[in-house]
């Protein structure tokens, strides 16, 4: 205990003396790696499955091709949030809820029908895992009825999903034949 200097002493507990006292000095750079920032990140990106990571980049594809053609927009410009944001990293929550409503609603599908209701709700799963990993902002929580920062997004999506199921069911076999025959 003698060659532990006081400031250190100030800071262990109990416990961690006694650990000492028994197993002696403690080599840090002999018994484990520094977590360093860089790597701590790449880490937390890393634990994302592969899946995941894949719709993730998809959704951004779908936003810098939506935010880019709404910009051009001549209505868009005179829009009090102007312009769309491209990187969400760095967007209010009020912009972020303001855009990603108009977002859920607008989007379909390259052929120019609308996104099923579940693949709506898998964007929207997408733009949440994007903004809190990618953009590291654990704060957006867009399904969360008791944050009220994205009640209008929520409105959204769950208008959007019920004017779609409405119009079409969208988990009926594409062959129509009954089964009783």
């Amino acid at each position: 205990m003698d060659d532990i200097p006081d400031s250190v002493l100030s800071l262990l507990d109990l416990n961690q003396i006694e650990n000492f006292q028994q197993y002696g000095n403690f080599n840090l750079d002999a018994n484990f790696d520094l977590a360093l920032d860089p790597d701590l990140q790449e880490r937390m990106k890393a634990r994302i499955p592969k899946k995941n990571r894949q719709a993730n980049g998809w959704f951004m594809k779908i936003w810098a091709e939506w935010a880019n053609a709404r910009n051009i927009h001549a209505n868009t410009k005179k829009d009090p949030h102007f312009p769309v944001p491209l990187d969400l990293s760095s967007a209010s929550l009020s912009t972020l809820d303001y855009w990603m409503s108009r977002f859920i609603l607008e989007i379909g599908r390259a052929d120019g029908k609308p996104y099923p209701p579940k693949t709506l709700q898998q964007i929207a799963s997408a733009i949440q895992r994007h903004l809190r990993v990618e953009c590291n902002r654990p704060e957006i929580m867009l399904f969360r009825k008791e944050y009220p920062c994205f009640h209008s997004f929520r409105l959204a999506l769950d208008s959007r999903m019920k004017e779609l199921t409405a119009l079409r069911s969208w988990n009926k076999p594409k062959d129509s034949r009954s089964c009783n025959t």
